[in-house]
């Protein structure tokens, strides 16, 4: 049901899914944002995933989660509209357990990004939520830039 094409039926499946406490229910939760989501949706599956995670998630929360947001960005649904709203996001309160996805998928989006627009805001916020997904998870070491002094120069024709 939480890949059913009718959203209705998977806001219906994410509800029933916190009924359950087992593991394969949070699993079966997290399948429906690999689908479209609509703000209804995507409210239930945030509330869904943390009661199911044991994380108190605040009603009052504005907007779509993390795990939502990082979604979006992998299928590439309004991906800069979600770097940004991702990095009002402090670094300290992400999941552990999606840090990991957030890089690579921040990679991939700036693998795709033109050269021209990695210098805009969303290139520049990507580049900065790469930065501090990997000292929470330590996956890629910090970059360092080389003076050109460095580089070997071939002369010779």
């Amino acid at each position: 049901m939480v890949n059913d094409p009718d959203p209705r039926v998977r806001l219906h499946a994410v509800i029933a899914c916190s009924f359950n406490s087992s593991p394969e229910a949070l699993a079966l939760a997290m399948e429906a944002a690999t689908h479209p989501m609509d703000p209804g949706l995507e409210h239930a599956l945030e509330q869904t995933l943390g009661f199911l995670s044991g994380r108190p998630v605040p009603d009052s929360a504005p907007g779509p989660g993390f795990a939502q947001l990082v979604s979006r960005l992998e299928r590439g649904q309004s991906a800069k509209e979600a770097i940004t709203a991702l990095y009002q996001v402090p670094p300290g309160t992400w999941p552990a357990d999606q840090v990991h996805g957030l890089a690579q998928n921040l990679l991939s989006y700036l693998k795709n990004l033109p050269v021209d627009q990695r210098v805009g805001q969303a290139g520049l916020e990507a580049l900065s939520l790469g930065q501090a997904a990997a000292d929470q998870r330590r996956i890629i070491p910090r970059m360092r830039c080389a003076s050109p002094a460095t580089f070997p120069v071939n002369i010779s024709p």
